[in-house]
């Protein structure tokens, strides 16, 4: 479902981008995830170019047409809420996420954006409350919002232990 080189794809956006072309980057990148839905970092590029050159426009057209053709996709789910997140915009996050659950089921993966949503979002409280029901983070990066939250609520000794923790086993 993805091009064969996007590395290469994206470097023409960036080049498009460089010499005032934002609008023919933008145009080339949606052109090409209609037909490749499935490249992923192909619509976080569309959603950051799109928030440079076009702010008023909907940065996520692409992922939802890629939702309407495989509703069932949880990387695009996840894709679409790394562009809110990234965006730093948690309560767009908290907005889709029943949809996606409704589509998805219960996933791991589902709970642990909206607790990192929660958390973001200034509700840390409701945050840890579902990071404590989540499996330990196994590596540094899933560790990264659990801490944050953490100290975010004083819990300081706990932040702590969990950020002297060994990961060197999960290959970090």
């Amino acid at each position: 479902l993805a091009p064969a080189d996007g590395s290469v794809l994206m470097g023409r956006a960036a080049a498009q981008l460089a010499e005032g072309h934002g609008e023919a980057a933008l145009a080339g990148l949606a052109q090409v995830l209609a037909s490749s839905p499935g490249w992923l970092d192909g619509h976080l590029t569309y959603a950051r170019l799109c928030a440079m050159i076009a702010p008023g426009a909907d940065r996520m057209q692409t992922l939802r047409a890629a939702l309407t053709r495989f509703p069932h996709e949880i990387g695009l789910w996840l894709t679409l809420l790394r562009a809110h997140t990234g965006a730093n915009d948690h309560a767009g996050a908290l907005r889709i996420l029943p949809e996606a659950e409704a589509r998805l089921g219960a996933r791991i993966e589902l709970t642990t954006a909206r607790a990192i949503c929660l958390g973001e979002s200034g509700d840390p409280v409701a945050a840890q409350a579902l990071f404590d029901r989540l499996p330990p983070p196994t590596t540094g990066d899933e560790a990264l919002w659990p801490l944050r939250n953490l100290i975010r609520l004083g819990r300081y000794d706990e932040a702590l232990q969990l950020a002297e923790r060994d990961f060197t086993s999960a290959g970090e």
